[in-house]
């Protein structure tokens, strides 16, 4: 998986930590399920939200 092809224009925001990184539509969610989802663990998407949660569950398939 290419987890910096997936991510690509979304802005990825940790609501459990410090962290947040790109710029476009916001995934927001646990840290743990932001990296889940990056590595193209499916099962994460439910638990994320925000404007680019759907292109990020789509974009793993």
């Amino acid at each position: 998986m290419n987890s910096k092809g997936l991510v690509k224009g979304l802005a990825l925001v940790a609501l459990d930590n410090d962290f947040a990184t790109g710029a476009g539509p916001e995934v927001r969610g646990s840290l743990l399920d932001l990296v889940m989802a990056m590595a193209g663990r499916r099962e994460a998407c439910p638990r994320l939200e925000g404007d680019g949660a759907a292109a990020l569950a789509a974009r793993i398939g």
